[in-house]
């Protein structure tokens, strides 16, 4: 199950060295380079680093940033900077090809794609690298520190499921791939928003994006967007999604249906089955979103103003 990733500042009472974590007081100076951990009389008089303090405290900022490492079952974000933006981050994967970090930085978060191992081909570990670097204050060049956390990327528990566009989540009838199934698709226009909720349509169906990325997508823009499917009472959804611009993209837009008869609509929904699939799973098939102009007269309630 997908863990919420967060953030948080640890005080920093020692400056401890371990085996993963090592700091260099000096790594870019073109001159010389010289090791925190020196036992000369000269290096442990001299002043420490300003800097350092505020490197160790985002090294120890790190350790919460993935709350079940051996549990990785879809994509997350990390930061690109730390420390108010004066630490940068440089991101990386052992095994890219099943966990990858995006290239895109937005509101100072970068996306991370996890690819899950087919059913059958077992866990995959390995390991997830943040090199942290700062502008030293009493010498030139930077202070420099590597983050390692070992992590597990968990195998996919159904079959292989290949989707590539919006219908292909349409037609699952499949109720084991609820919150099971990760997707990635491309050329999603948003073209409506409500709520916590954003409508994407990709030329071949709409699909609601429910949380997750909803809330920054923009309306008439084009993203990449990856997540979980999930069953909402008759819909397929993408749930804990992320969502990547695709600023060279077209936007395009579903025929949108004009309805001036709702009764006789809602007949009609009725009698094709509609209603029923609200009570259901998905093998009795699913509903996909209307995107419609709806004319009609807003009756008022008498002493209830608030329910139309």
């Amino acid at each position: 199950m997908m863990k919420k990733m967060g953030l948080t500042l640890a005080a920093l009472a020692t400056i401890v060295l371990v085996s993963c974590g090592e700091v260099s007081s000096s790594v870019s100076s073109s001159s010389s380079s010289s090791s925190s951990s020196s036992s000369s009389s000269s290096s442990s008089s001299a002043p420490v680093d300003p800097a350092l303090e505020v490197l160790n405290d985002a090294y120890d900022s790190l350790g919460a940033l993935i709350a079940d490492p051996t549990n990785i079952t879809t994509g997350f974000q990390v930061p690109a900077t730390l420390a108010t933006g004066s630490v940068t981050v440089s991101w990386s994967s052992s095994e890219p090809g099943v966990l990858g970090f995006g290239t895109t930085v937005t509101n100072n978060l970068i996306n991370v794609t996890v690819n899950r191992p087919k059913k059958g081909d077992g866990d995959a570990p390995l390991n997830v690298i943040a090199d942290l670097s700062i502008p030293a204050q009493l010498t030139t060049g930077n202070l420099t520190r590597r983050w390692t956390q070992a992590v597990t990327v968990k195998q996919s528990t159904v079959d292989e499921v290949v989707i590539n566009n919006v219908a292909d989540i349409l037609a699952l009838t499949d109720p084991g791939l609820d919150r099971n199934l990760n997707v990635t698709l491309d050329d999603m226009t948003i073209f409506a928003k409500s709520g916590g909720e954003a409508f994407a349509y990709d030329g071949t169906g709409v699909i609601q994006i429910y949380r997750g990325a909803a809330d920054s997508l923009v309306v008439g823009k084009v993203y990449t967007i990856s997540g979980l499917i999930d069953w909402y009472f008759g819909i397929w959804e993408i749930v804990n999604s992320l969502a990547t611009e695709d600023t060279t993209a077209t936007p395009q837009y579903p025929t949108k249906e004009v309805i001036n008869e709702i009764n006789a609509k809602i007949t009609q929904l009725n009698t094709d089955g509609e209603a029923g699939k609200a009570f259901g799973n998905a093998s009795g098939g699913n509903f996909e979103a209307i995107y419609a102009r709806v004319t009609g007269r807003v009756a008022v309630i008498d002493g209830l103003p608030g329910n139309y």
